[in-house]
């Protein structure tokens, strides 16, 4: 299995919606939490992926990598 070892992995986006669709309808995925960290703070999904494994994703707004569209850091675009 691919998951197998792993408890979990933290990423960023900058669309939580769209990164949760595509875990659920690709590979089953099902989301065990969807809300801020902290009064104020990021929105944090957790995706669980397999037995035991889970995406924790924080959203922030500008970073983040989108699969379609490749890796994007804060500041101006080139």
């Amino acid at each position: 299995m691919l998951t197998a070892g792993i408890d979990h992995v933290a990423t960023i986006t900058k669309d939580s919606d769209w990164l949760q669709r595509f875990y659920v309808e690709n590979f089953g995925a099902s989301i065990e939490f969807d809300g801020l960290e902290f009064p104020g703070g990021p929105r944090v999904s957790i995706i669980n992926i397999g037995p035991d494994c889970e995406l924790n994703v924080f959203e922030i707004e500008g970073m983040g990598f989108d699969i379609r569209g490749g890796c994007r850091l804060p500041g101006p675009s080139p």
